[in-house]
């Protein structure tokens, strides 16, 4: 398998992309940190990837909040160890044009995007350099 003994964060992972990437980081035998801020879609996709007999940990989040992303990291360690990828998938994008835009949907997104990556590499980066290395992926759109 590709990622044997190989531990994951993907953010974003309670749905959409962020939960095809969790599942596919599992069936190549990642054990995987499934967070997202959103309690009940962590769950489905814990469930799914114990269902399918691998290894997984739920670590509901927000990650605008640098205090919850430290948490989550320091759960992730307790459970399996330093990460070796981390996949920024979380995003927000408001919907409008950027003259219908407000600067409140604005500032949401920013703090998602680049403010979380900011937060999550801050953590990620020391214990994947204790641990020899490892990969960062931090996922874009339009």
């Amino acid at each position: 398998m590709l990622l044997s003994n190989k531990v994951s964060l993907i953010t974003g992972a309670g749905n959409g992309i962020g939960r095809g990437i969790a599942l596919r980081f599992a069936r190549e035998g990642a054990a995987v940190g499934v967070l997202d801020r959103d309690a009940d879609g962590c769950r489905r996709v814990i469930q799914e990837i114990s269902d399918a007999g691998g290894r997984a940990l739920a670590l509901e989040a927000d990650i605008t909040d640098a205090d919850q992303v430290r948490q989550a990291t320091h759960n992730l360690v307790e459970a399996f160890g330093a990460p070796t990828v981390l996949a920024h998938v979380a995003a927000i994008m408001p919907t409008g044009t950027i003259v219908e835009t407000s600067e409140d949907e604005w500032d949401i997104a920013f703090n998602v995007v680049v403010k979380g990556a900011y937060y999550l590499a801050r953590e990620i980066v020391p214990l994947m350099r204790v641990a020899g290395g490892g990969s960062i992926i931090f996922m874009s759109s339009i």
